[in-house]
């Protein structure tokens, strides 16, 4: 807060695009933002043996929600872009979905001799979900004192409905000779209705095997190596989350003048695809698994390899078309790697330790994109279409962008540096990569990788009499983020600022750290969002949970046991990463748009007390 020299407050910050002033802060308190919601998950299920060796189930399973939302922002609440004073908006949404689900399974167990042990299932399943959505907004409220949607001077209202299904066949045969030659094969058929009508179904095999080497009669158990095993697969899997109706071309409510009169009409949004079909992902993975020192050590490694087929995506198409993109199956990614894992049990006395640790190191390339190989990403100056790109031949994604080179700190250095048309003393400059004597798009490249080059995991418990600590860390080495900050460089007004703006280019006598460009109009927005400038290793150890606790046993006749434990989540964090969670990406786990921080709040360090009672 600041406050004038009698102490009272004149201005207050809080958080991105949020300026209040003293006489609207209690209505900015008073913004709302409720949500109730009901849901109501059910499962059933009837089981029947028959015949000694068959089992048949049928089980079914329900999940209904019902919710609504209501939101008001009063005059005294900024937006991005825009400080306040703002009209005040109000909205008020329900959702209501179902999906249903079932499931008919007949199993066939058998063991012939004493040696051969065979399990058959054959199975079918039907799946549902639908989802209706209806929205009202309000705007130009004459005040922020009423705040429902019925005294705003403009009303606007839309519904939707979404629904997709799934139906399913699948049987899978198991067979172990004597417990250690093991073999397994399935088939499964799936038809989605997210697909066309002539590319609906899929076929999705899959084989395994496996040999459990210690239990032959040649095998020399002893208490260095007493289990061995080693295994193998190879199949294929499906995937058909593309969102609903893309196989259709879309149309929308659209109005038109006629006559003078407005019109009510529909024009069509988006492109069908017919031919849409199944993502297929075949691979293979071979690994082994022993243990040593009678089981207090175990080991596991496996390597894998697997190429995805006919990828799901929107394809940029020319705006000569109508329309900017089509959802296809564009291409092939291969992605391949190396995953480990070892633990050992510790017992001496009373005092127990397990511990487990593992890593993966996983490599991808892209073999194919569409039917000329066209690049995904990389266009434009701001967006997420400009933030990455995605290429054959190359790691998908990749940040992509300007190679950041300081700050144009005199008239000389201007002078003799290769420069952008908006560039001026005091801008960002960037490096002329083609050597044209110009800064233009042409010398954008590839500037970070979010992929890591290892990911690992590490847990210990310990046990002592009535004691115990668990610790789990975890943590990465090489990938990048790109840190977006470039909306919070900008001394507009519309936003709060991060702190090392203040040590920005002023002058040339003043001409800071040679980090933070000068704010002049007309000259700032190049390559101001896709630059090196905020791309940031992304390497870290996070330990993310530590629990002690401890526990009474037979307190009394009503409590058999009881343990009261202390935890903190997110305890430790170390990185060099600047912006707080190096783990951030706000496109999720969207695997063409990896490693984005957007401003994300960090993950809050928690404290926990708790006490369980066994009755």
């Amino acid at each position: 807060f600041d406050t004038d020299e009698n102490g009272q407050l004149v201005a207050s910050y809080s958080g991105p695009g949020i300026f209040t002033q003293p006489n609207w802060y209690r209505n900015l308190m008073e913004s709302t933002n409720r949500t109730k919601a009901n849901r109501l998950l059910a499962n059933a299920f009837a089981e029947l043996k028959f015949l000694n060796d068959f089992t048949f189930k049928s089980s079914v399973s329900l999940d209904i929600l019902g919710s609504n939302r209501r939101k008001f922002q009063p005059s005294t609440y900024g937006v991005s872009g825009n400080a306040p004073l703002n009209r005040a908006q109000a909205e008020y949404a329900t959702e209501f979905y179902y999906s249903w689900l079932t499931e008919n399974t007949l199993n066939y167990s058998k063991t012939f001799g004493s040696d051969h042990n065979v399990d058959v299932l054959l199975g079918y399943s039907a799946q549902k979900f639908i989802q209706e959505n209806n929205i009202l907004t309000g705007i130009d409220f004459p005040d922020d004192e009423v705040q429902w949607i019925d005294a705003a001077a403009i009303k606007n209202g839309n519904s939707n409905v979404g629904e997709w299904s799934l139906l399913s066949m699948f049987s899978r045969i198991n067979y172990n000779f004597k417990g250690k030659y093991l073999l397994s094969a399935s088939i499964r058929r799936d038809g989605s209705s997210r697909f066309g009508a002539d590319n609906q179904w899929g076929a999705f095999p899959a084989v395994s095997a496996g040999w459990i080497i210690s239990d032959e009669d040649f095998f020399n158990t002893s208490s260095l190596l007493n289990y061995l095993k080693i295994r193998g697969e190879y199949g294929y899997a499906g995937n058909f989350n593309i969102g609903n109706y893309r196989q259709f071309g879309n149309i929308s409510s659209t109005n038109y003048v006629i006559g003078g009169a407005i019109a009510q009409g529909r024009s069509p949004v988006s492109i069908g695809n017919s031919q849409l079909t199944w993502e297929t992902t075949k691979g293979m993975d071979v690994g082994v698994d022993l243990s040593l020192l009678r089981d207090r050590i175990y080991f596991t490694a496996d390597y894998y390899n697997k190429t995805t087929e006919n990828m799901l995506y929107q394809v940029d198409i020319p705006t000569a078309a109508g329309f900017p993109n089509i959802q296809s199956n564009i291409g092939e990614i291969n992605i391949w790697g190396y995953e480990f894992a070892v633990g050992h049990k510790l017992v001496n006395g009373s005092f127990r330790w397990n511990s487990d640790f593992n890593i993966s190191f996983n490599r991808n390339k892209v073999i194919k994109l569409g039917t000329n190989n066209t690049p995904i990403g990389g266009i434009g100056e701001q967006g997420f279409t400009s933030y990455w790109k995605t290429e054959v031949g190359r790691q998908m994604p990749l940040f992509y962008g300007y190679v950041f080179d300081g700050i144009y700190m005199t008239q000389e250095d201007f002078d003799r540096s290769p420069k952008n048309i908006t560039s001026a003393v005091g801008t960002t400059k960037y490096r002329d990569l083609n050597n044209d004597g110009v800064i233009t798009s042409e010398d954008k490249t590839f500037i970070g990788n979010p992929n890591p080059k290892f990911t690992f995991g590490f847990s210990n418990s310990f046990n002592y009499r009535n004691f115990d600590l668990n610790i789990v860390m975890s943590g990465a080495y090489g990938g990048d983020v790109f840190a977006f900050r470039g909306w919070h460089t900008i001394l507009d007004g519309n936003f709060n600022v991060i702190k090392e703006v203040a040590d920005r280019w002023r002058s040339i006598e003043d001409p800071g750290a040679g980090f933070h460009a000068r704010t002049l109009s007309g000259t700032t927005a190049f390559g101001r969002f896709t630059s090196s400038k905020w791309i940031h290793d992304a390497s870290y150890l996070t330990v993310k949970n530590i629990t002690l606790g401890y526990t009474i046993p037979g307190i009394n006749k009503y409590f058999s046991k009881a343990r009261i434990y202390a935890s903190v989540q997110q305890a430790l964090i170390l990185t060099n990463y600047p912006y707080g969670n190096p783990e951030a990406s706000l496109r999720g786990l969207s695997s063409l748009e990896l490693g984005f921080d957007g401003t994300a709040y960090p993950v809050p360090r928690t404290y926990a007390l708790g006490l369980n009672l066994n009755f």
